[in-house]
């Protein structure tokens, strides 16, 4: 009986730490699924996902160009570069990117697998950097006329979302006006 006393509360709290660590296991990998649907929604979403796409793998370029002209290896900048993804549908698109520079591909001939806006003019600009010995300077000077871009996009972004909403509102209040009793009035059944 004693040893019972003692042995059932260290089975119970066993038990828990189990059940609680699974539980845990389980929601990490919910979370993991979730967040790779929820990557893949945003990449599909009108001008914002092209701007999301263009963002992530402009880091990731200027990441591996900085890199490389640091003089860390190719096949050990990759996967750095590829860790600066935050979208994740990318990133595993990326990864496979090392495996076919491993291959022995080079780096403009491995990126035409990959989906990602300004892709056939990249690789041009990278066969050409690999072919003159300038590979990391033309991935900075990508990355730098990227950045240009996108801050031009975000500039037009913020420029034409308020007006589009204040259209919107205007457009909304007008139907309202119309549809409502604001301009004809509606009789009551007992009257009409």
């Amino acid at each position: 009986g004693y040893l019972w006393g003692v042995l059932k509360p260290l089975l119970i709290l066993s038990a828990l730490l189990l059940i609680v660590r699974q539980g845990l296991q389980r929601l990490e990998r919910m979370a993991a699924l979730r967040a790779s649907t929820a990557d893949a929604w945003l990449l599909r979403i009108p001008l914002l996902g092209q701007a999301h796409a263009r963002r992530n793998t402009r880091d990731f370029f200027e990441s591996l160009g900085l890199m490389l002209e640091a003089g860390l290896p190719m096949f050990e900048a990759l996967p750095k570069a590829a860790a600066t993804l935050s979208n994740s549908q990318l990133r595993h698109g990326f990864i496979g990117l090392q495996q076919r520079v491993q291959a022995g591909a080079p780096l403009a001939q491995a990126i035409l697998a990959l989906e990602f806006p300004g892709k056939p003019q990249l690789a041009s600009l990278i066969r050409t950097g690999e072919a003159s010995g300038t590979l990391p300077a033309t991935l900075l000077a990508y990355a730098s006329r990227e950045s240009l871009a996108l801050a031009e996009f975000q500039e037009q972004l913020a420029t034409w979302l308020p007006r589009l909403v204040y259209v919107a509102v205007a457009l909304w209040m007008a139907y309202g006006l119309l549809t409502g009793g604001g301009i004809v009035p509606h009789l009551p059944a007992e009257l009409g």
